[in-house]
Formats: structure tokens, sequence, C-alpha cells
């Protein structure tokens, strides 16, 4: 199925649109992401992946991860589930983490992160 090419080009908007600006949360996230520091992997950042656009992904890996609002209405959480289930039958292994827990627990989400990629079959 060949995407749609006006919402390609609306998203690849939104995702420039947005990429300058970050959270708290995801500038700290971003801090230990960036420049290959994870196992020597690259992240990108505010990247679409199939008909979203998430915070960081790593395309060698087909690992996402997301930063979510903390406090989400249920209809955010019923969006954040869809859209997790979308991307992994894209083949996309999906991260989310709550602001909180990397606010107030980065090394968790680090070693959480460091987990998964030590255990894709693929890498």
């Amino acid at each position: 199925m060949s995407a749609n090419p006006i919402a390609t080009s609306c998203l690849d908007v939104l995702t420039r649109r947005f990429g300058a600006r970050m959270g708290r949360a995801e500038a700290r996230l971003w801090s230990e992401l960036k420049g290959r520091r994870l196992h020597g992997y690259r992240f990108d950042r505010r990247c679409q992946v199939d008909r979203y656009v998430v915070d960081f992904y790593c395309s060698e890996l087909h690992l996402a991860v997301d930063v979510l609002a903390t406090g989400s209405a249920g209809d955010d959480r019923c969006a954040d589930e869809e859209r997790s289930l979308r991307l992994r039958l894209c083949g996309v292994r999906f991260l989310p983490f709550t602001e909180e827990e990397v606010l107030h627990n980065l090394d968790g989400v680090v070693s959480r992160i460091r987990q998964v990629i030590r255990c894709l079959p693929w890498k």
C-alpha cells in the first residue's frame, strides 16, 4: 500500500515544525541518546515512522523511543496504544516512557533502552 503523498507532505511539515522544540524530559533523554552514546547506534530526533512522528528513532535497530506527556487523558492513551500496535506491525520496536520517568529516573530509562538494544535479535 503506497503512502498518501498529501498526508506524507503534511507529516514532513509537522516533523520539521515541531522538531525544533523539545520539552525538558525530551532534552534530558536526547543528551543520553545523541552522538552514538548507546552501544554506538545513531538515534535521530523527531522522525516520521509510518504515519507517526516519534521523539527518537534508530533506523538501524528499528527502535522508536517516545516521551509521553504525564497524565494523558483516556483518548490519548488509546491513541498511544494504537500507535504502538501499528509501529509493531511495521516491524518497529516502540519504547514509550513518561515525562516523570525521564525526569526522575533517567538512569533507569537509559538502562531499559540499553537492555532492549542488547536483546534485539537482528542487531
